[in-house]
């Protein structure tokens, strides 16, 4: 790129003589987000703190969406609802957070993340015309990574589960040992109190959980159940605390180059795109035509007043 000259913010430094910048002094947004002891923390403090600790790095991220944007525009280049949704159901991420987190909690993160994964589209078939994966890169491929995925697939295991509030701590008990006496209720149980959207099916999770490289809390405790139909104790997490019973276990498995090598061919596919990616983004930024404009208050201001008539 151009060199994108990062400008000073005048207003940071000009607000050093009042950290907080309280409501009374006014500014563009002057209203508080927060008080302490009756004390405001203006709305201006805050913006203005987040500019200095990510503007940069965010600004550079619009700039390169914008990029993206006016290439696959200009190539009518486009990513369709349906294909999107095909995307998304091969994505191991969204499976993950499903499990993790409540439905409302869930469908937030499932918005922003279809933004996301539809630029990945984008970006991935601006270069797509320059993938060539031969039969030899597979087999290599193969060859050299039996111990990894998806030539090697790591043990799997069913679950279901009962989420509680993380102040329910005395019911998760009283659940606990009520199951330890009648482990057949627990589909009712998970019906009756569990606020996770698996309640619905009495608790059953719908996809296989892998053991990850960085376990949560729930996931340890999946995985160290010993045998089918046992029944955790409760597990306290971020998202509330779980009751969760193993439902079936899924072996690992060795596959042969046969059974994989389409898979390997998409991964090494995927793999040539981002460097392709890379080095295209590279080139465009530097040719782009790049102008800043936020080297002080008044621009945004403007911006603010612009946003404000639509």
């Amino acid at each position: 790129m151009r060199t994108l000259h990062w400008l000073t913010l005048l207003s940071l430094t000009v607000g050093c003589s009042s950290p907080l910048m309280g409501a009374d002094e006014g500014g563009l947004f002057p209203d508080p987000v927060a008080t302490v002891n009756g004390e405001p923390i203006s709305r201006d403090a805050y913006y203005l703190r987040l500019l200095r600790v990510a503007g940069e790095q965010v600004l550079r991220e619009l700039i390169e969406e914008v990029i993206v944007r006016q290439a696959a525009t200009k190539r009518g280049i486009t990513v369709e609802d349906a294909e999107l949704d095909a995307r998304l159901a091969v994505e191991q991420a969204p499976r993950v957070a499903q499990r993790r987190y409540s439905e409302e909690r869930y469908q937030a993160w499932l918005t922003i993340y279809k933004v996301g994964l539809r630029l990945q589209m984008l970006k991935e078939r601006l270069v797509s015309d320059k993938v060539t994966v031969t039969n030899a890169d597979v087999e290599r491929a193969y060859n050299e990574n039996r111990d990894k995925y998806p030539i090697t697939v790591p043990e799997e295991r069913r679950v279901s589960f009962i989420l509680l509030p993380k102040d329910k701590e005395t019911l998760a008990q009283q659940i606990r040992a009520q199951l330890a006496k009648q482990p057949e209720k627990f589909g009712e149980l998970a019906r009756k109190h569990s606020i996770s959207r698996t309640r619905e099916q009495g608790g059953e999770y719908p996809h296989y959980v892998r053991r990850s490289s960085n376990p949560g809390a729930d996931e340890r405790a999946i995985f160290e159940l010993g045998e089918v139909h046992h029944i955790s104790p409760p597990v306290r997490t971020t998202e509330g605390i779980f009751i969760i019973r193993l439902d079936d276990i899924r072996p690992r498995v060795e596959h042969t180059f046969a059974e994989v090598q389409e898979q390997l061919r998409d991964i090494i596919r995927r793999q040539q795109l981002m460097r392709l990616y890379a080095a295209w983004r590279d080139e465009q930024l530097n040719s782009a035509k790049v102008k800043v404009l936020m080297g002080t208050r008044e621009p945004l201001a403007e911006t603010a007043a612009e946003e404000a008539l639509k």
